[in-house]
């Protein structure tokens, strides 16, 4: 029986029921944690018997006559889409709450929100929809928003996360009053995305399923935004059980080709995706899987690492190998792939440099340093094994973060007609992202390095001196970039500069120029006071940054 089993844990059909399995279990988990955080909250707020009431009526009220004033709306919001309003609640919270999602009537419609909200949602969101990982066409999908007979229909899901997103980083009192309606929309919409039936004939089956991997992607960074992680973990969680579902981790795979897997007309490597889950049409769907895998494992691999939680994609164990190419690789019809990061852990040179590769590349170091912690915290790792990864991840990163383009190469292009920045100061964002990833993976790495070598001070200096440069280069680059008019940056930003904060003022104690070290502080408070306004996680960490810097 042992040997029967550990044959069919080895085909592909069972690694996928395993990586569902396992997925369903961290699902069910974060769940039963979020409803513990719930009760535990409102158990400290009231010492008795918790009376549901709504202490936010009148708030509430007001908010929902804005709301309608802007949408035009003469009925309320959940009457026509069978949502239920939200129950009252004896938590408070800055922030909108979410009631239990219910599944959205098989009438819902997307006509109640006027074309002049949709276009005002949409211009405030598309100059941040790379930061916030927007994968699919842009172009494609505001021309489907805002058309009458959309060629390429926008599931409900889509569209409230991305309107949702954009509420959050309007600067308008009017626009931002609609956000508890749309949050409770979207998270009701998204819970259900792929069971609403598909009604029309333009929609294909494996888009659908890649428009529900980008709802989960985009309420994810909402919840991180709003500093409530445990929720981002949770959309996380769903996103990667879907790439991993569909198998978007073996593209291209070489091993699969090589077992005489079926090849699609487009070049795509069929495999046993299960029911509704089709080969792409063309090679510009199969490009979009691409990119929604790359998508959801770096902010997988950066949350999982940042918070210290177990991973819902190691992608080091054999099931979850992944063969994907990089994402914006030129495939031809015979391009095969495989183990594309092992690859990269490995040194291997390879043809991942645009971007989305390069900050992917990022994430999966920043995991690996942290990986690396917790394998010598577990006393799983030697001290030999130890110092040879180490050093093969020290000089990888190091590497890596020499061949990455400088903020200052990249030309700052005009704003747009609404006063957005232009493409110039997203690719600068993104490259500020990228830098400080990698550096913070150094950090962590070189600090590891100083804690495993007590007795050595020269080695503890030396590793002290690499913490020093990386914070000190991540703090100087924060002044290459405008932030000032940025409505948005990754919220993981919030969690990396407190880390690099700390080791600024490490060094401070240790005997450093205090004015050198301080004015690196306040360049990383400024950069976070002018985020705040929009991000709660960034206001709460400041808040924690200022509170140890006194």
């Amino acid at each position: 029986m042992c040997s029967n089993r550990n044959a069919t844990a080895h085909s592909p059909d069972a690694q996928t029921a395993n990586v569902l399995q396992v997925g369903s279990v961290i699902i069910a988990e974060l769940e039963s944690r979020i409803h513990e955080q719930e009760v535990s909250i409102a158990s400290a707020n009231s010492g008795q018997t918790i009376y549901l009431h709504d202490p936010y009526a009148s708030y509430k009220a007001s908010m929902t006559a804005k709301a309608q004033n802007v949408w035009g709306l003469k009925y309320e919001f959940s009457a026509q889409f069978g949502l239920p309003s939200r129950p009252g609640s004896a938590l408070h919270s800055r922030e909108p709450s979410v009631s239990a999602p219910s599944r959205p009537s098989s009438s819902q419609r997307l006509g109640d929100v006027p074309i002049q909200v949709r276009q005002t949602l949409l211009t405030t969101f598309l100059p941040y929809s790379a930061d916030l990982g927007f994968f699919l066409d842009s172009s494609e999908f505001c021309n489907s928003v805002v058309s009458s007979s959309p060629t390429h229909p926008v599931t409900p899901a889509l569209m409230y996360t991305v309107f949702l997103i954009a509420c959050r980083l309007s600067g308008s009192a009017q626009i931002s009053a609609l956000e508890p309606e749309l949050l409770s929309r979207a998270v009701a919409s998204t819970a259900h995305v792929l069971s609403i039936a598909t009604t029309s004939s333009g929609e294909h089956p494996g888009f659908k399923v890649l428009q529900a991997i980008q709802s989960h992607v985009l309420l994810a960074q909402y919840f991180f935004l709003t500093g409530r992680k445990l929720e981002g973990k949770y959309s996380v969680t769903l996103a990667v059980s879907l790439v991993l579902g569909t198998r978007m981790h073996r593209i291209r795979s070489e091993e699969e080709s090589s077992q005489g897997q079926a090849l699609h007309p487009s070049g795509y490597t069929g495999y046993s995706s299960g029911p509704g889950f089709p080969p792409p049409q063309t090679p510009k769907e199969e490009s979009q899987r691409i990119n929604a895998f790359w998508t959801v494992l770096a902010l997988n691999s950066r949350w999982t690492a940042i918070e210290g939680t177990s991973t819902s994609l190691a992608y080091w164990v054999p099931a979850m190998r992944v063969d994907t190419p990089w994402p914006w690789v030129r495939l031809g019809s015979s391009t095969r792939s495989s183990s594309t990061i092992q690859k990269f852990l490995a040194s291997a040179p390879d043809d991942g440099n645009s971007p989305m590769a390069s900050h992917s590349k990022a994430c999966i170091l920043l995991e690996q340093a942290f990986e690396l912690e917790n394998r010598v915290a577990e006393g799983s790792t030697s001290g030999q094994q130890f110092l040879s990864v180490f050093n093969n991840l020290a000089a990888l990163t190091a590497r890596f973060i020499t061949e990455l383009p400088s903020i200052q190469s990249i030309q700052e292009s005009t704003q747009s007609e609404s006063g957005s920045p232009g493409n110039g100061s997203s690719k600068k964002r993104a490259l500020l992202v990228i830098h400080t990833l990698a550096r913070v993976a150094l950090i962590k790495l070189y600090s590891l390095h100083e804690a495993t070598n007590p007795s050595s001070s020269s080695e503890r200096a030396r590793a002290q001196q690499f913490q020093f440069e990386a914070a000190k280069e991540a703090a100087q680059m924060i002044a290459m970039v405008d932030l000032r008019r940025a409505a948005f940056v990754d919220p993981i930003m919030a969690m990396l500069w407190c880390i690099i904060a700390q080791v600024l003022s490490a060094q401070g104690v240790r005997g450093r120029g205090q004015l050198e070290i301080q004015s690196y502080v306040d360049l990383i408070m400024q950069a976070m006071s002018m985020l705040a306004p929009r991000s709660s996680l960034m206001s709460d960490q400041l808040v924690k940054l200022q509170g140890s810097s006194r």
